[in-house]
C-alpha cells in the first residue's frame, strides 16, 4: 500500500492540533493525525519540531524577561537542571514506546515481505506446473498429427486398392459381357452349321441320286 506524502510542516501542524486538544504528540498519536506514515520517516522530524519548540519557548521566555528577574530565570535553570533527569527518563521511556512501535511495523513489513515471496514462489511454482502440462499437451498434439498423417496415408492406400478393385471389378464385368456375347456367337454358329449340315445331306442325297441316273444312261 502506497504511504502518504508529508513535510517537516505537516508534522508540525499536526503537534499544534494535538497539544490543543490535550494529546501528547507521540509518533503514533501524529502517524493517526496525518493519515498515515512511516514511523521511521515520522520520528526524526517530530524530534526537530520539539528542539524548534523547545528553542523558541525558551527565546520567547528570555525575550519577554527584565534583566530583574534574570536571576530568577538562573535559579528556574537550575531547579530545570535538577529536574531534567526525571524529563530525560520520561522522554526517554517515550522514545522506547516509539522505538517498539516502529520495531512492531517493522515486523509487519517483513512478515508481509515474507508472505508476498511466498505468494510469488507458489504462482512460479504454479506457471512451471502449468507449462509443464502444456508441453506434455504439445507432445499429445503431435502424436495425434502423427497418427492422422498415418491415417490419411493408410486411407490414400485403401483408396487406392478400391479404385483397383473397382478397375479388376469392370475388368470382369467387361469379360463377363464378352464371355456372354462370344456363346451367343457360337450359339449362332452352332445353328448355321446345323443348317448348312442339312443342307450339306440334301445336296449329298441329291449328288447320289444324279450319280444313279447317270450310271444308268451310261450302262445303257
Amino acid at each position: 500500500m502506497k504511504q502518504p506524502s508529508f513535510t517537516n510542516v505537516d508534522v508540525a501542524k499536526a503537534c499544534h492540533t494535538l497539544i490543543k486538544g490535550g494529546f501528547n504528540p507521540t509518533v503514533k498519536a501524529v502517524r493517526a493525525e496525518i493519515g498515515g506514515g512511516s514511523n521511521s520517516k515520522i520520528l526524526p522530524m517530530l524530534q526537530d519540531w520539539r528542539e524548534e519548540k523547545r528553542k523558541k519557548e525558551e527565546g520567547n521566555k528570555l525575550n519577554n524577561l527584565s534583566k530583574d528577574v534574570q536571576n530568577l530565570i538562573s535559579n528556574e535553570i537550575n531547579i530545570f537542571v535538577q529536574n531534567l533527569d526525571s524529563d530525560l527518563k520520561k522522554q526517554i521511556e517515550e522514545y522506547k514506546e516509539e522505538i517498539e512501535e516502529i520495531k512492531a511495523a517493522l515486523m509487519k513489513e517483513e512478515q508481509e515481505s515474507i508472505n508476498n515471496q511466498e505468494t510469488i514462489n507458489k504462482q512460479e511454482k504454479g506457471l512451471t506446473v502449468k507449462e509443464g502440462e502444456m508441453h506434455a499437451v504439445k507432445e499429445e498434439l503431435s502424436g495425434i498429427k502423427k497418427e492422422l498423417s498415418s491415417s490419411q496415408k493408410e486411407g490414400e492406400k485403401h483408396r487406392i486398392e478400391i479404385a483397383t478393385l473397382k478397375g479388376e471389378k469392370e475388368g470382369i464385368n467387361y469379360l463377363k459381357k464378352e464371355n456372354i456375347n462370344l456363346k451367343g456367337e457360337n450359339i449362332q454358329i452352332k445353328e448355321k452349321l446345323s443348317e448348312n449340315k442339312g443342307e450339306i445331306e440334301s445336296l449329298t442325297k441329291e449328288n447320289k441320286k444324279l450319280l444313279q441316273v447317270l450310271k444308268k444312261k451310261l450302262s445303257k
